[in-house]
């Protein structure tokens, strides 16, 4: 693992991370089995998503986290099942990413075996629970946007830009007050980190000592504005120094690297009630919601589009597994048929074809 240090001026640290070959040695080949099959999952859930969308089957708007999935794959795999989660309006992929994490046993290879009952509700649970259905985790009131599952840890997602912020640090204060053990990762966009509730949550975090880690998923726009002309600041990392925080710089279609900075960050944090921030830089594949990309509404262009939309972690991965070879490239097949036969059972059974 690559580590390239920056000292703020009061000695903060705020560190880049990267990947490089040899880390795949360090995870055993069953995690990153898991990991691809996360992030395949949640491509083809998202992708269907949005198609069941266009069918009139979703009430309310679709935020899809395709080109995002590698940040939610490595982050549920590098915690344990008790720690918690706090989502955006955009986190169908983190919700899928801790509750299979939960509900699969640790042994679960998608290479050898097909994923366990428990699993297959997850996804069949989640797409209910968008669809509005009462199958769903909150009996389909929630939908898209306030998916919450508290025996899994995942304690919310909400619509407010910001408004999951102060209820993370609420929570990580739950955290350390019963002496869990536990960490809250709390997940947040760009936009939201010049919302008020960012910078009051993180002072309280510091003042408190709150098992807290702030991921922030770094997709360069908040809807069609672009991050240097909402913010003050060249780089986001430097919030972190306002308050007393460490900051992280990771590429956010890098899973090795996701993977090997949470579970590195995550002892001192617990250990010493100590927060940190960590910002991801990823990219999303469509406009804010829907189906279309952003270059349609031209605060992109389609040169850029492309430059990232080849990074993307759905073909990245799979391509630094086949070429280090790790997975053959029938492994890597046999992962991704599994995820998308899970997602086309669960869409199955709560539509009908029309001929």
């Amino acid at each position: 693992m690559f580590m390239f240090r920056e000292l703020y001026k009061d000695c903060f640290e705020r560190i880049h991370w990267k990947s490089e070959e040899s880390d795949l040695r360090t995870i055993s080949s069953p995690l990153l089995a898991r990991m691809l099959f996360c992030i395949n999952l949640i491509n083809e859930f998202e992708e269907s998503l949005l198609k069941l969308k266009k069918d009139d089957c979703v009430w309310g708007p679709v935020h899809s986290s395709i080109g995002q999935e590698a940040i939610a794959a490595a982050s549920a795999a590098a915690i344990r099942p008790s720690d918690k989660f706090f989502g955006t309006h955009r986190s169908h992929h983190i919700f899928l990413a801790k509750t299979l994490h939960y509900y699969t046993p640790e042994h679960w290879n998608p290479l050898l075996m097909d994923l366990p009952v428990a699993g297959k509700e997850v996804v069949k649970k989640t797409l209910a629970e968008i669809m509005g259905l009462s199958d769903g985790y909150c009996g389909g009131r929630g939908g898209s946007m306030h998916l919450r599952c508290k025996e899994a840890g995942f304690l919310g997602s909400n619509a407010i830009v910001g408004g999951g912020i102060p209820l993370a640090v609420g929570a990580a204060f739950a955290e350390k007050y019963y002496n869990t053990g536990n960490v809250v990762v709390c997940f947040f966009g760009d936009g939201a980190i010049n919302q008020g509730a960012f910078h009051e949550a993180s002072n309280l975090a510091v003042l408190w000592k709150l098992p807290i880690i702030f991921l922030l998923e770094n997709n360069e726009y908040a809807v069609a504005t672009k991050v240097v002309d909402a913010c003050s600041v060249s780089e986001l990392t430097l919030r972190a120094a306002s308050y007393g925080m460490d900051a992280h710089i990771v590429d956010g279609d890098d899973v090795l690297a996701i993977y090997e900075l949470i579970t590195s960050v995550i002892p001192e944090t617990v250990k010493y009630n100590r927060p940190c921030f960590i910002e991801a830089k990823c990219y999303r594949r469509y406009h804010h919601a829907g189906d279309q990309p952003g270059s349609s509404y031209k605060y992109r262009s389609v040169e850029e589009e492309k430059i990232r939309f080849e990074k993307e972690p759905i073909v990245s991965f799979p391509d630094i597994l086949l070429n280090s070879r790790t997975f053959s490239e029938p492994e890597i097949k046999s992962i991704k048929d599994r995820a998308q036969m899970i997602v086309k059972e669960a869409i199955d059974f709560y539509t009908a074809g029309i001929d």
